[in-house]
C-alpha cells in the first residue's frame, strides 16, 4: 500500500506547526504584559485610592489569574512543541535510515535534528534557547505578580496575599514540568 501522506509532507508540516506554536507562545506572552499594564493603569488612574477600595482587590486577582493563565498556557505550547519535535526526530531517523539503505552511505545524514555529528549542537543551542526563555518568562511573570502583590499587601486581607504568592510560585514553577523531554526523545 502506498504512502497517503509522504513523510516529507509529514515533515513540512510538523515544521509548520512549530513554527506557529512558538508565535503563538509569544502572543500569549505579549498579551500578558498588555493585560497586566491595563491592569496597573487602571490601578494607578483610581489614586488616591481609600485604603479599603476594592480596586486593590481587583489588581491583585487580577494581575494573579492573569499570571497563572499565561503559565498554563505556555507549559501547554511546549508539550505541544515537544511531541512535534520528538515526531521530526522521528521522520528525520526514518527517512536517513531509507537514505542510507539506499545508498549504502552510514556515515553522513544530512538531517536537522538526526545527524550523527551535529546532533549534540543542536540539542544544545535548542536547549539553551528554550531555558533563557523560561526564565524571561518566570522573571516577568515574577516581577508583574510581586509588584502587584506589593502594592496590594497593607490593603487587602493577608490571605489573598499569601494565596496570590502560593499562586505565583506554581505559576512559576509550571512551565518546567517535563523539562526533560525538551529534547525530543
Amino acid at each position: 500500500m502506498s504512502d497517503l501522506i509522504p513523510l516529507g509532507n509529514r515533515y513540512s508540516s510538523a515544521w509548520l506547526e512549530h513554527s506557529t506554536r512558538i508565535a503563538q507562545r509569544q502572543n500569549v506572552v505579549q498579551i500578558y504584559i498588555t493585560a497586566t499594564g491595563v491592569m496597573f493603569g487602571f490601578f494607578f488612574s483610581k489614586s488616591p485610592l481609600e485604603p479599603d477600595s476594592n480596586v486593590y482587590l481587583f489588581l491583585i486577582v487580577g494581575v494573579t489569574f492573569l499570571t497563572v493563565v499565561c503559565s498554563v498556557f505556555l507549559w501547554l505550547h511546549h508539550r505541544v512543541m515537544q511531541h512535534l519535535l520528538t515526531f521530526m526526530k522521528d521522520c528525520e531517523q526514518q527517512a536517513a535510515a531509507e537514505q542510507a539503505k539506499s545508498s549504502g552511505n552510514h556515515t553522513k545524514y544530512l538531517f536537522y535534528f538526526c545527524s550523527q555529528t551535529d546532533n549534540k549542537n543542536v540539542d544544545s543551542f535548542h536547549s539553551t534557547q528554550r531555558c533563557i526563555h523560561r526564565i524571561v518568562l518566570s522573571l516577568i511573570l515574577i516581577a508583574a505578580n510581586s509588584y502587584a502583590i506589593a502594592l496590594c499587601w497593607d490593603h487587602v486581607e493577608n490571605k489573598y496575599s499569601i494565596v496570590a504568592i502560593i499562586i505565583l510560585v506554581a505559576a512559576v514553577i509550571c512551565p518546567y514540568f517535563d523539562l526533560s523531554r525538551d529534547s525530543g526523545d
